[in-house]
């Protein structure tokens, strides 16, 4: 028998909507990596949907959609962190093509290596030259 939908006052439909909750609620106790995945809320989309539709004032039916508030936060939380991450990558790339740009104009810096001595020590480095 396909459940398609459920009528209003049946005794034996509101069995199978129990034993479909008690079945989806143990699923999701057992196996939370099955529905924990910001990246993949679409089976936890459909099951809200059908939730929504046939059974909107079951326990199940609050839980995934606390469940999927959460997900999506998580998913918003990724998404910002990876725009910003890929802005930094933008700034990089642009200061790398400056560099580009000013080696063909012929504007190329040359680094001077910074001093291996502390300060205090430079003085008797010149002093060994002069010897």
């Amino acid at each position: 028998m396909i459940y398609e939908y459920f009528c209003p006052n049946s005794e034996e439909d509101e069995q199978v909507k129990n034993a479909l909750c008690s079945f989806l609620d143990t699923w999701m106790d057992k196996n939370p990596e099955d529905f924990c995945q910001s990246s993949d809320m679409l089976p936890l989309q459909y099951l809200k949907s059908y939730l929504s539709m046939n059974m909107p004032d079951s326990d199940l039916n609050v839980r995934v959609n606390r469940l999927l508030v959460q997900l999506q936060k998580e998913q918003a939380t990724i998404s910002q962190a990876k725009v910003e991450e890929d802005s930094d990558l933008g700034s990089n790339t642009s200061s790398y093509s400056e560099l580009e740009e000013q080696q063909s104009a012929g504007k190329t810096t040359i680094l001077e290596p910074e001093p291996t001595c502390a300060p205090e020590l430079e003085s008797t480095k010149n002093q060994d030259k002069v010897l």
